[in-house]
């Protein structure tokens, strides 16, 4: 039986927007796959659904490789493996 992974830290938050340095007033949703590694990082993030604006997509997915991490999926004998995960995030002025 195989348990997927469950995030223990990092999120995008509405602060991220100004960041994101995309044209004043833009909104759009990202939709990302990245892999959760078997150490609990996040890495090979990509752009599944473009929110319309690249300042968006590229900082949606440099964050969740720099912020997020995972108690790791694991395997059916209990040890950890590597997972694909998917998650979208919504970007508007808030």
């Amino acid at each position: 039986m195989f348990t997927p992974p469950v995030q223990i830290a990092g999120a995008l938050t509405n602060s991220d927007y100004r960041g994101a340095r995309a044209p004043r007033g833009a909104a759009g949703m990202v939709r990302v796959s990245f892999r959760v590694r078997s150490d609990g990082a996040a890495d090979q993030c990509r752009v599944t659904g473009s929110s319309g604006y690249a300042e968006f997509d590229d900082t949606t997915c440099r964050l969740i490789e720099q912020r997020f991490r995972f108690r790791p999926a694991t395997g059916d004998q209990g040890q950890a493996i590597d997972w694909m995960a998917h998650t979208d995030y919504t970007w508007a002025p808030r």
